[in-house]
Formats: C-alpha cells, structure tokens, sequence
C-alpha cells in the first residue's frame, strides 16, 4: 500500500488544523484532525452520516456552574431511584461527562438496568412535557442525555457493554412518542430549543445499531416539525442569530434527514412519503431572506438536502423542478454559496443530467474564480512550493514564501536529513492554497477540494510514489494583533509534509501506531514554534503529564496533551537526549515501526524525572543545567 494517507486528530468539541496523508477510505476509521485553532460556526458543519453522534458540540446553559455540583462517580455507582434522582437534579454538563467513560465506569453507568430505570423516567417526563413551560421539567435534559451518552459508550465499546435488547429500544420510543406528540412543539421558548435537539439527537444514538428501516419511524414526524418551525421560527431575529440552541435544532433535523439516505428501505420509504423534500423547498421558498445574513448557512444546507433526493427515480419529476427553481433563484452573485452548494448536491446525485441544471464543471470554473492568484516561490535547494491565493498583494506572497524556505532550512537542520528523502518519495512540489480568511477557506475548501474544514487547515499528501503527485496544504489568512498579515498554522502543517517527505517512511496506517502522535504532532509544533511557544510556561507549571504519559499519546487523548505536552516531550528530547532522537529517526526512515516500539518500550519511563526537572526550569524561566 501506498502512503496516501491521512493524520489530523478527531475533535468532538471545537475545530482544529488537519494533517492529512489521504482522505477517508473505506479500509481504514476516519482520520484523526490536529491544531485546534480556531471557533467552530455552522457555515463549517459538514454531517458525515457514518459517525455515531457525540456529546454537546458547546457548553450549555449552566456550564459556569462549580465541578464541585457533579457527582459523576455517584451517577456512575447509582442505580434503581437513588441513580433516576441523582441523574435528574444533575446539571446537564455534569451527565455530559458520562460520553467519556469507559472500561469498568462504563459498564457501571451504562447496563441495560439503569438504562431502563433512566428509560422509565424519560418516558414519565414526555410525557407532562408542555414545551410553553419547558422549566416545568427540567428533568427531561438529564435523563434525555443520559441515555445518548450510555448508547455512545455501548456503540463504541460493545465487549464491556454488551447488546442492548428491544425492549430498551421500545420503552425509550415510548418516551420519543409522547415528546412528538406534545402540542406546541415549534414553541419559541429558549430551554425548549435544548431539550428538543437532545431529543431528536437521540433517535440517531438509540437507533444506531437498531433494524436499519426503525430509522424512519420519525422522519415524518420531524419533517411536520421543520414545516411549523419554517412558519413559526424568525430566522434573521437577534435570539435566533444569537442562540446556538436554536440552531442546534434545525441541523439535528438535517442530521436525521441526511443519515436516512444510507439506510436499508430508503427508497421504499420516500417513495410512499415526499413531505421531507416538499418541506425542504418550502422552507426556500419562505426564507430566500437569508442569502447574505449569518444564518445563510440553513438555506444553503437546505438546498443540499434538497438535492439530495434526486437520486429516487419516484421523486425525480418532483424534485428536479425544485432544485431548478431554486438555482434559478440563487445564480446571482449574492446567493452564490447556495447556489453552489446546491450544484455540488446535483454533481453527487444527478451528475449525468448536469447541463439541464447548468451545473457541468462548476467546481472547475469555480475554483478558477476562488483562486486567482498563483507564485511559485524561488527554486529551494531540493523542492518547489506553489502557493495559489483568493487574495494576496505581491508583499504578502513574498512573506510567504520568506516563511517557507526559513522553515525549510529550519527543518533540515533539526533533523540533520542531508536534504535527503526517504524512498520512495516523489513530493518534491507542494501547493499551498490560502483563502482570504477562516469563512471562506470553511466553505470553499470543502466545496471544491472535499475536505473536512471544521479545522484550522488541512494538508494531504496524495501518493507520494507516484511521479507528478502533488501535495497541498489548505488554510487561510488570519491577521495577527494590531491587523498584521499572517497565515494560520503555516508553519505547522508545513512541516507534516517535511517531516512526511524526509522522515517518514511509509503509509499514514504503517506509521500511525503506537507512541507515533508525540512525535507527529508534538515535533511539528516544536518545529514550528522553536523555544518560544505561547503555553509553554503554564504547561511546565501544571505538569499535567508525565513523559511517559505523554510518549502514549494517541488522537483521542485531547488538545492539550497531544499539542502543548507533545511540543514539550519533542523540545525535551531534542535538548536533552539528542542521540535517542537520531534512533528514533533512524527507525522511521526504515519503515522499522515494530523495531520503534519495541525500543521506546525500554525508554518509555526513562526520563519521568528528569523531564519533570526540566519542566521546572522552562516554568522559572532558567536554563537547565
């Protein structure tokens, strides 16, 4: 196999730079994501229907509240009315923790016993629920989260678990029938708009490893729900502009809606029911307001899940007049992005009848568009680099290409290379692609490139093998205080494709193992970022991790350790134990993963101690001696 593969850590909560060997495949889980830097917003979601749903994607309501008020450990050990009663007066974010369980926690928190005791209350609280008077039973929130965080945990850990039997799945639909059967549920009331995404967010985690045809159970009830939220809800108000819970309502919808396009009996299904497009259109035709507001991103994921349903020859006829009334609509310039959004949905769905839309090479004549501006930066020593802009001054292209080749040299010097690469490695060009800033590069890196950009960039390194492949690093201008021109993570993901190209011998899946992250993600900060990097001094002082804590890192193992402790471990080694860096090297540029492991296995507790000094040091602001 190749290397052409993806590395990027996987980030629930918040957004991140990527580094990327090769987008996601069939053979091989869904790449990690890295770098997180920058805010998360709507204009960036991209649903990827083969995820299980995680936790709150934001801290909610009371997460100013003390960690002093979260009995987890009792909610964990609790069961029968002692466990209902504990989960009940618990704040929302306090249940929220129990999506990270595991092991033995798990199998504690999450057995089918408490799962029905929690059951029992869901389905008394839907059952008084009046969404006017949500504060009425604030009780719901809890249970409600409960019972999505354990049926997380048992999709992803089925061995400590177990199965859960059907009649969970009945007594938890019980309680999903009482809730869509309440009045008032397009009510404008703010804590309603939380409970009311938990609860649609909970059909994709209770039916996740249900008969692929339950999954339908409630599309018709949700898509009567979006038809009266179309009418009822402003969506250019100050409190829908503001509230993420309002929001988080509508792409919960769109969540359920676009998941039932991979399910067994789709076909079946919406061939006997058209409501879900009907009501798709309607809510385009009602809110053409939003091109151009903060909230265009509803209209444009709307005009995608529109299209979407092109590929039922029953709804053909149908939809097919609807997405071509709406292109017609949406072809100015102001509603570009919903036009375009909908020509790639036609692109997916009905490509070979793209020239009755007026779409046939869109993404060709776009990017031409997007992407004006092309320099090759002067020739370095071994490599090309290509940057390709949306909108740069000639000073600017010029700063980028000053970063390039300083981090260039840079690199080689760390890591005493001889400017050599490994074998074989033909990525002797690198195009770097900058959009103006972090909305557009969201939008149109994803649109024309077909990445995930819920990230602070993303590098992908194609097949390195094949002669003529070409690397790309995607990102965007972020100014610096006071204005001052700056591309974010430049740097960084600069040098996954160095370290990639001079270190690393072999495929994202042959050098992806254990006690590799530290390295990939903590030598490209320290790289990047040299002796002067922005937490380091707080990091030292916390000493959150130990050496070998931080040697076991792995994508899931959160932002601060895999970045901030992984750019200490790498300076440390670097400064401190420089032979063993130049073994671990020699290691990689083999492709000698197993010999790796086994050696860091011997030193892996090594030097606890003395990082730990070293750290003290960094935190006074001294030399170690």
């Amino acid at each position: 196999m190749t290397k052409h593969f993806l590395l990027a850590l996987l980030a629930l909560i918040g957004a991140s730079a990527a580094f990327i060997h090769q987008k996601k495949t069939e053979s091989g889980p869904m790449p990690p994501q890295s770098n997180p830097n920058v805010d998360n917003d709507f204009d960036g979601k991209i649903r990827k229907p083969w995820d299980q749903i995680a936790a709150l994607e934001r801290p909610t309501e009371d997460a100013g509240l003390s960690d002093a008020t979260c009995n987890l450990a009792g909610i964990i050990s609790a069961s029968g009315n002692t466990l209902v009663d504990l989960v009940k007066s618990a704040t929302s974010d306090c249940v929220n923790k129990l999506f990270d369980v595991v092991g033995s926690d798990a199998s504690y928190a999450c057995n089918e016993a408490d799962m029905n005791s929690i059951g029992n209350a869901f389905y008394a609280a839907t059952s008084s629920y009046d969404p006017t008077r949500p504060e009425n039973t604030k009780e719901l929130l809890p249970v409600t989260m409960y019972l999505r965080a354990c049926y997380f945990v048992q999709t992803n850990q089925p061995q400590t678990i177990g199965n859960y039997s059907s009649n969970l799945l009945n007594l938890v639909k019980y309680g999903l029938d009482n809730f869509f059967n309440r009045p008032n549920l397009e009510s404008t009331k703010a804590d309603h708009y939380v409970i009311a995404r938990q609860i649609i967010s909970l059909i994709s985690n209770a039916f996740y490893g249900a008969p692929e045809k339950e999954y339908f159970t409630y599309v018709d009830r949700l898509s009567k729900l979006f038809t009266k939220l179309t009418y009822g809800y402003n969506f250019q108000s100050s409190v829908f502009v503001l509230s993420y819970d309002q929001a988080d309502v509508i792409y919960a919808i769109y969540d359920i809606f676009s998941r039932t396009h991979n399910k067994e009996g789709a076909k079946e299904y919406y061939c006997q029911h058209n409501e879900v497009p009907w009501s798709l259109n309607v809510f385009m035709d009602w809110h053409g307001d939003l091109v151009g507001t903060k909230n265009e991103w509803i209209l444009r994921n709307t005009g995608g899940e529109m299209a979407r349903f092109l590929k039922y020859d029953c709804l053909y006829s149908q939809v097919s007049g609807y997405v071509k009334s709406q292109l017609s609509k949406h072809s100015t310039s102001a509603g570009e992005k919903v036009w375009a959004v909908m020509a790639n949905s036609v692109d997916q769905n009905d490509k070979k009848n793209c020239a009755s839309y007026g779409v046939c090479d869109f993404k060709v004549n776009l990017e031409k568009k997007i992407l004006p501006i092309t320099r090759t930066c002067p020739k370095t020593y071994v490599d090309t680099f290509i940057v390709r802009a949306q909108a740069m001054s000639s000073t600017e292209l010029d700063e980028v290409c000053t970063r390039l080749k300083a981090q260039e040299t840079h690199f080689h010097n760390l890591v005493k290379d001889n400017w050599t690469p490994v074998v074989p490695d033909t990525n002797d060009k690198i195009e770097v692609v900058i959009f103006d800033n972090t909305e557009q590069y969201k939008f149109y890196a994803w649109l024309l490139f077909d990445i995930d950009t819920d990230n602070g960039g993303m590098y992908i390194e194609g097949d390195p093998s094949q002669p003529g492949n070409v690397a790309r690093y995607y990102c965007f201008e972020r100014p610096l205080r006071g204005g001052k021109f700056n591309v974010w993570n430049l740097e960084h993901e600069f040098n996954h494709y160095l370290d990639g190209r001079y270190n690393m011998k072999g495929n994202f899946y042959d050098t992806n193992k254990p006690m590799s992250v530290w390295w990939g993600e903590g030598f490209a900060e320290y790289a990047a970022n040299k002796e002067d990097y922005p937490s380091m001094v707080d990091d030292c002082k916390r000493k959150q991790y130990t050496l070998s804590t931080i040697f076991n890192n792995d994508y899931s193992s959160g932002t601060t350790r895999v970045y901030h402790y992984g750019y200490l471990a790498a300076r440390f080694m670097f400064e401190r134990h420089r032979s063993e860096v130049d073994t671990i090297l020699n290691f990689f540029r083999a492709g000698k993963q197993a010999e790796y492991q086994s050696w860091m296995n011997g030193i892996v507790n090594l030097y606890d101690n003395e990082f730990s000094s070293w750290c003290t040091c960094i935190a006074n602001g001294k030399p170690c001696p």
